[in-house]
């Protein structure tokens, strides 16, 4: 492939800094990147608050997040300076606090460990590769069942509590219907075990820094308030067509939601009926001051179930000890066959709630709702949609990136285009 050829990047989140982070390291730096909003890093949001950085979409990473990792290094980005994460509690629906794994639930705690270790060696000797990166190596059937049924299968379903605080809370779904395939890459064995033993990361300044950070050590920072409105494609070249103008290039990346690419793009019939099977979730985040500010932040696992969504699943106070601070709260608006909350509906729930919990809210900050992690069924999964779709990959000179074409966490995202990079332009 030419390094001098013109590429453009839509989106200026992990997936497309990334992009052009790695495009540069391949030797090429005519690339420019579109984005929409009026600042860089998708769901990671970290807005300010007298002085410090509130999170209002992801929070947390953990040392296996290689590729974060080396963007930070190379943009300078520091970890730390939040470390409440390491304290967290657990609440009944009515907001009582409990303990889960001591007394007489301290054989819940045995149990989950025993299942751990032998999930760990089902996965080693099954299903090898279960945690690559992205979808396109080697397929396993069993991995497109539900993770309840999967886990069911294999004789490890006390994991399911385990695994649902930091899958479910976090806005990825339910696991009676989200492909065991996803949660595994997300909480590959490492991972769930950082969780379980609260050895995370944070960012000093957000995980937003991050992005900002990178987006001031590429050669050409997003184009930001740019959103593609038309993209026509060509044998001869590709038009790209923003609010400032048309603009032609050789090749495209496109690591915006490819949910809405024939909304704005020449999609073919293929591009059409695939992208058309992908769904998502809607998950709400609320920054709310309150009275009797809880010391540190909490799960409510019995939240984290279809009957309950909408209600919060965890809060996070971000500095422990500091009394003048806002918690922020995380809510699924939809469930499969239910209707879909407003976020009006879902900021009543949550007011609701924290109220009931003894915490007398004076003041909403700021709310955010997410289209968040796009996948596809379990049935799609087992049909061969990302057999498909990786197969589609550079015809007409395009390329797909972003959340859905491997996991969307921050550290998945950026690694698949950095997978991209290395596959198509060397």
């Amino acid at each position: 492939m030419d390094a001098h050829e013109r590429i453009c990047i839509i989106g200026g989140g992990p997936a497309g800094l990334a992009a052009a982070y790695y495009l540069e390291k391949n030797g090429y730096h005519n690339y420019t990147i579109y984005e929409a909003a009026n600042r860089v890093g998708g769901k990671c949001y970290s807005p300010r608050f007298k002085g410090k950085s509130i999170e209002m979409g992801a929070i947390m990473g953990v040392p296996d997040y290689d590729t974060i990792d080396e963007l930070c290094r190379a943009a300078g980005v520091v970890r730390g300076g939040a470390e409440s994460l390491a304290h967290t509690d657990f609440r009944r629906p009515d907001g009582k606090l409990y303990k889960p794994f001591t007394g007489l639930n301290m054989w819940k705690g045995a149990r989950l460990l025993l299942q751990l270790n032998k999930l760990e060696k089902i996965l080693k000797e099954k299903y090898p590769g279960y945690d690559a990166n992205g979808h396109y190596g080697t397929f396993y059937p069993d991995l497109a069942l539900p993770l309840r049924e999967f886990f069911a299968k294999n004789g490890v379903a006390a994991l399911t509590d385990l695994y649902a605080q930091p899958f479910t809370s976090f806005g990825y779904g339910y696991f009676e219907v989200i492909p065991a395939a996803y949660v595994l890459k997300y909480l590959d064995i490492p991972t769930i075990k950082a969780f379980a033993t609260n050895n995370l990361w944070t960012w000093r300044d957000g995980t937003q820094a991050i992005y900002e950070g990178v987006n001031k050590i590429i050669e050409h920072p997003a184009t930001l308030n740019s959103p593609v409105t038309k993209v026509e494609r060509s044998e001869e070249e590709i038009r790209v067509t923003t609010p400032s103008g048309t603009e032609t290039f050789d090749k495209l990346i496109v690591t915006t939601p490819l949910a809405q690419f024939a909304a704005y793009a020449d999609a073919d019939d293929d591009e059409k009926r695939e992208f058309s099977k992908i769904i998502h979730n809607e998950y709400a985040t609320h920054a709310v001051m309150v009275r009797n500010l809880p010391k540190q932040s909490s799960f409510i696992p019995d939240n984290m179930t279809g009957e309950r969504y909408g209600h919060p699943m965890v809060f996070y106070v971000r500095y422990m000890g500091e009394p003048d601070q806002p918690i922020v709260t995380y809510s699924l608006r939809n469930y499969p066959g239910k209707p879909t909350l407003s976020l009006e509906e879902t900021r009543e729930t949550v007011l609701k709630d924290l109220k009931s919990w003894g915490f007398w809210v004076d003041d909403v900050l700021d709310e955010k709702s997410w289209y968040y992690f796009p996948h596809v069924s379990s049935a799609d999964y087992a049909d061969g949609w990302y057999q498909r779709v990786e197969a589609m990959q550079g015809r007409r000179n395009t390329y797909y990136a972003g959340e859905v074409m491997s996991f969307g966490d921050m550290n998945e995202t950026a690694t698949y285009s950095k997978g991209i990079v290395d596959r198509f332009f060397q």
